[in-house]
């Protein structure tokens, strides 16, 4: 399994096809960290749409130029599903917000690993 590493990410796809974004330990997120994740997906084979496994567990900020790309991003059509696993307040709150904004969109929340996983792989064929 090909794993890509950047400054604030570690991306990788597992054998179901679902893409793995692990956000580095004190990373700092930025719009360009954002913009580069579509040329690594792909780099992993993806031209079509994907199944999204979000790590934010590690401490990390991000610029609000970032955020704003990032509900575009998370949103977009070429996802099927995104699953963010995180306890973190202000991230819930984020996601929260660009869920109400964007009605029918498949991104929800998550505290554990095989939680996220297992309602990802209810989007599988």
């Amino acid at each position: 399994m090909e794993q890509i590493k950047t400054k604030a990410h570690v991306i990788y796809r597992d054998e179901h096809g679902i893409i793995h974004l692990d956000v580095v330990e004190n990373a700092h997120v930025d719009k360009d960290s954002i913009i580069a994740l579509h040329d690594i997906y792909r780099q992993l084979g993806y031209n079509e749409k994907k199944l999204v496994k979000v790590d934010a567990r590690s401490h990390h900020t991000m610029c609000n130029e970032a955020m704003e790309y990032l509900k575009s991003d998370m949103l977009d059509k070429d996802r099927i599903a995104t699953a963010i696993i995180s306890e973190k307040l202000g991230i819930r709150i984020m996601i929260d917000y660009f869920t109400s904004v964007v009605k029918g969109s498949h991104v929800k929340m998550f505290s554990t690993e095989p939680e996220a996983m297992a309602w990802l792989k209810t989007f599988l064929n």
